[in-house]
């Protein structure tokens, strides 16, 4: 089974709870996207995370994931306000924070 066969069947199971969806999601998407990013797939990816959003509204680790493939799609203002929101839910989530960090550090570098 391909990686984005794998990641598909995840938006298809119907009960599944979010810490268990979250963290198989998040661990697809990062395997998935080293595949897809060279074949400029991040569009695909948000509009999946975007789907994943409507099942669980307030998923930090959802939220940061859609924050990752706004940035690699250049959509800075919609990648800033969703790392934000996953930073309000989840201040704690080292692993957000961090990305929360390094995308508001390279906006800075983007904007000398």
């Amino acid at each position: 089974m391909s990686l984005w066969s794998a990641f598909t069947n995840l938006f298809s199971k119907e009960t599944v709870s979010e810490e268990t969806y979250a963290s198989e999601a998040g661990e697809a998407q990062i395997a998935l996207s080293v595949e897809l990013a060279p074949n400029a797939m991040w569009r695909k990816l948000a509009r999946r995370w975007r789907k994943a959003l409507q099942r669980y509204p307030n998923s930090s680790r959802i939220l940061n994931n859609l924050g990752v493939a706004y940035e690699q799609r250049g959509l800075f203002r919609a990648a800033g306000e969703s790392y934000r929101k996953a930073l309000e839910l989840a201040p704690d989530d080292a692993y957000i924070r961090r990305n929360y960090e390094l995308f508001w550090k390279a906006a800075q570098e983007r904007s000398r």
